[in-house]
């Protein structure tokens, strides 16, 4: 997954570059990274669990973007669309480090590396670095690069 300028509005900028929705059937949402990504904000967010990240936007991650869809005020559609990717822009911070995803909760977020990790503007891949729950007791951790293409690298 790639953007363009702030890293806090990417994944607005991404819907641009996919041309579709994820959804169940929809193109580029079967076996992508793309899909573990959003996977791993419905983790963030206590509507999936860690085990339910596998790139695959099935009925479980359509029931949980519906439900996430609604709590953060946007058409419940089970499609992850330009709206519902610019509501998550809204939850992006960049830390000075890192980027991060917050959940609505009080300690779940999913946590990105992308390019230099020294700047707030650049190019290149994500990596999936860590994704927390809510409650901080599970962390899944693992070196995974986030980008369009249908293969997913691991560290």
């Amino acid at each position: 997954m790639d953007g363009a300028g702030a890293l806090t509005d990417d994944f607005g900028d991404h819907f641009d570059e996919l041309g579709n929705s994820l959804c169940s059937g929809c193109g580029e949402s079967s076996n992508t990274d793309i899909v573990m990504l959003w996977q791993s904000i419905l983790v963030s967010e206590h509507l999936l669990d860690f085990r339910d990240v596998d790139g695959y936007f099935g009925s479980q991650t359509k029931a949980a973007t519906v439900k996430w869809q609604q709590r953060h005020r946007r058409d419940d559609d089970g499609m992850v669309g330009d709206a519902t990717w610019s509501r998550a822009d809204d939850r992006l911070q960049w830390n000075g480090s890192v980027l991060r995803y917050r959940s609505g909760g009080p300690f779940g977020f999913v946590e990105f590396h992308r390019g230099d990790s020294s700047k707030s503007r650049d190019g290149g891949a994500y990596h999936l670095h860590k994704i927390m729950q809510g409650d901080g007791v599970q962390v899944f951790e693992r070196g995974t690069r986030v980008h369009r293409g249908k293969t997913v690298s691991q560290r």
